[in-house]
This record gives structure tokens, sequence and C-alpha cells, in this order.
């Protein structure tokens, strides 16, 4: 078996690691055993280009565990295919995954060592894999995020390191509560850029596009909204985030997307804070309306009524709803969250019974009606308290009857049969 040539301590307990499997006590399970022909074989498959043959080297050598190790820090300090390496580094993740569990402190901290170095590479297939191995699966390495904070901190690293760093955080939840102020100096001032690439196909672009994309040291376009996410997993109730949060909404001349995740952000994680900021919501689902059917407006509208869903409603809010709801102008999808967003807001929305069952007599056959959505929503809103249940149900009935001659639809007949009995029962 080859010597890991390692700098430092770490070569002598990386060899130690590669000659010796760890001693471990009767109650943990014996790492598989193999020859160093058969290691050397499997590190070598780790570089396959079929995916199956590759997967199943990372599952043997995961089993073969600290007796591996030597040959894969080989692999991942001299090698330079970044598939190769990106394997040996998720294999590693495993042995110190496992090492990890059973308190083994010494070889998870040389495993560590190696996997933490790699964050520092140029090269974004390997910070990628290097933060997976790490932050990816419990018990997670907390040395690993001051190294995934300098990631975002700097100016020189690719999108999949920045995209890997930002992750490898939100895996953490609010341990990584330390970054919040260096997450908020790039929501706030990172310029994002779009990317445009010229090739003679649709094939050769979108590869162009993809490579550019992954490789770009500037932000690219979007990627400030992907930090919501962040902040919502390691900073839900911060002051410093929501007030942030409460501007990004408010500025129109902000992303689209990444004042969508603003709005996310404030309904989903600070209760209070979402609900105060309902006329925001508001005002920008009014001001999507002149350009719903725009990339990335249209986004946006959809997000916005999907926040809308976890705030508490009034009629003011409903009445928007509804008018989106049985607009065939609007987009299939985006009518389709108003009604889910209608059915879940409780007894406010008892004014949407009526235009709902309209848009089923009006439109019940037609292609980008939200059938079975508005029929699900008829039987959890109440009907306006005034109306007669039973003429309701009747009328209803009929109405379903006649959309199920022309559709042979057992999931949409289920579900207007379930509705009609909730109906009756009121």
């Amino acid at each position: 078996m080859k010597i890991c040539r390692y700098i430092g301590v770490v070569v002598f307990g990386a060899f130690l690691l590669s000659l010796l499997p760890h001693a471990a006590g009767n109650d943990k399970k014996e790492p598989a055993k193999a020859s160093a022909a058969e290691i050397e074989k499997l590190v070598k498959d780790l570089g396959s280009k079929n995916e199956k043959t590759a997967n199943n080297a990372i599952e043997s050598l995961e089993k073969i565990g600290q007796l591996a190790a030597g040959d894969l820090f080989d692999v991942v300090h001299e090698k330079k295919d970044s598939k190769m390496r990106s394997n040996a580094i998720l294999t590693l993740g495993l042995i110190r995954q496992k090492a990890a569990k059973e308190k083994d402190d010494a070889a998870t901290e040389v495993i560590e060592d190696v996997l933490l170095r790699q964050l520092r590479d140029p090269d974004g297939e390997i910070v990628n894999a290097a933060a997976g191995a790490l932050t990816g699966n419990m018990p997670r390495s907390k040395r690993a995020i001051p190294e995934l904070i300098a990631i975002l901190r700097s100016d020189d690293k690719p999108y999949l390191a920045r995209a890997a760093a930002s992750v490898g955080l939100q895996n953490f939840g609010p341990e990584a509560a330390v970054a919040i102020p260096v997450l908020l100096e790039c929501l706030q001032h990172k310029v994002e850029h779009k990317i445009h690439v010229e090739g003679k196909t649709a094939l050769e672009r979108a590869e162009k596009y993809r490579q550019a994309f992954l490789t770009s040291k500037k932000y690219v376009e979007g990627e400030r909204a992907g930090l919501c996410r962040v902040f919502r997993a390691i900073g839900p109730k911060d002051a410093r985030v929501v007030s942030a949060m409460s501007k990004i909404l408010k500025n129109r001349t902000e992303h689209p997307l990444l004042r969508g995740g603003a709005a996310h952000f404030l309904v989903e994680s600070a209760t209070d804070a979402g609900q105060a900021a309902l006329p925001d919501i508001v005002d920008a689902l009014v001001e999507t309306g002149e350009k719903k059917k725009d990339f990335p407006f249209s986004i946006l509208r959809n997000i916005l009524i999907s926040a809308l869903g976890h705030v508490k409603l009034t009629h003011k809010e409903v009445t928007l709803l509804v008018a989106v709801a049985v607009n065939p102008d609007e987009a299939v999808d985006t009518r389709e969250l108003a009604v889910r967003t209608l059915t879940s807001a409780g007894k406010v929305s008892h004014a949407a019974w009526l235009p709902l069952y309209q848009v089923l007599q009006d439109e019940g056959l037609q292609p980008g009606t939200p059938r079975i959505d508005i029929v699900i929503a008829l039987g959890k809103i109440d009907p306006p308290p005034d109306e007669d249940r039973a003429a309701l149900a009747k009328a209803l009935k009929l109405t379903f009857d006649r959309i199920l001659r022309d559709r042979n639809d057992p999931d949409l007949a289920a579900e207007m049969a379930e509705s009609l009995k909730k109906i009756e029962k009121r």
C-alpha cells in the first residue's frame, strides 16, 4: 500500500490509519477485510465513468474503513481527476462519520484535517464534495463553520463553492448563527450578474451556460435569493435578519426572486413579522399583476400567493385571491396556488365558495382549469352562511355529474364524492 505523502503531523496519523484498522470494541462492527491490491483497485474505480462502478467502490471502501484512508488521502492530494478526488473525499466523509459516531477522536481529527484543507481548493467540485463530507451527515464537523464563512467572504470563489458553503451552514441550523453578519453582507451588498453565452445549438448553449454558472466568481442572477433559505435555518428569529428581509420585500428595485425569498422567510420563520408584512405582501402581489406572465415576476407572484397561506387573512386578501383563482388569464399553477391558499384560510374564505363554484360551472371542461383543487376547496370551505346548503349540494352534484360524463377521471370523481359528503353534513 502506498504511504500517504501529506505535510506535517497528518503524515504520521494518516500513515497509521492506512496500516492499522481501528481497534474496535466488542460492540462495534468489524471493518471489512481487504488486501492492498483490492483497495488499490477500488480506489481506481472511484474515477470510473460508470456511475454504478464508482458508487460500488465508494460503498466498498466505506466498509473497509480506516484501512483505506491512506490510499484515499493520496488520491485527494495527488490526483488531478476532479471526479476521482470528489469521490475519494465523499468516501472519507463516510469513514469520518463512522469514526465520530464511535468516539474515535484521533481518527476523526486526522480525516477532518484533510477534508478541511479541501474547502480551500480552487475547484468548486472539490469544495462541494468536502462541504458535503463534513456537514452532510450527522455528526457534522463544527470545525468546518469558519472555513465555510471564509468561502462566502472571499471574492475569488466560484459559484459552486459558495453554494456548497451556504448549504453547509444551513445544515448546522442555529449552531452556525456566527455566520449571520457575513451572510447579511452578501445579501445586502453583492451585485448579481446575468450570464450570456453563445452556441450553435441549444444543447451547446445549455452546457456553456451550466459551466459559466458553476464557475462564476461573480454572484449570479438569483443567488442572493438562495441565502434566504440559509437564514431560515440559522437565524429564523434574528432581529437583524428580520429587519433586512422586511426592507427587501418593500423594495421594488430588488430582484423579484430575492423579494420572494424575503416574503417566504418572514411568513415561515418569524411569525409576528410575517403577519406584520401582510400589507407589503399584498402590495407586491398587486404589483406583479401587471407582469404576471413575465419571468421572474411570475415566480414572485406564486411565492407571494403561497406566503399568504401562512398568515391570518382578512376579507381584503380573500377578495384578491378569488380574483386570481377565477381569472382564466392567469397561469394554471398560479390559479391552483390561489385556490389552495383560500382552502387553508379558514372561515374568512367563505366568500370564495360561490365564485369557485361558478368557475366549475363555466370552465369545468376546459383545459387549464384547476378542477381538482376547486373541488377539494368546495368541500373544505364553508359556503356563505345565508345560502341554502341543501340547494347548493344539489346544484353542485349536477355540475359534478356533467363534468364526469365527459371526463373519465377516478381521482376527480373520488374528490367530488368526498366534497359532496362534507357539504351535505353541514
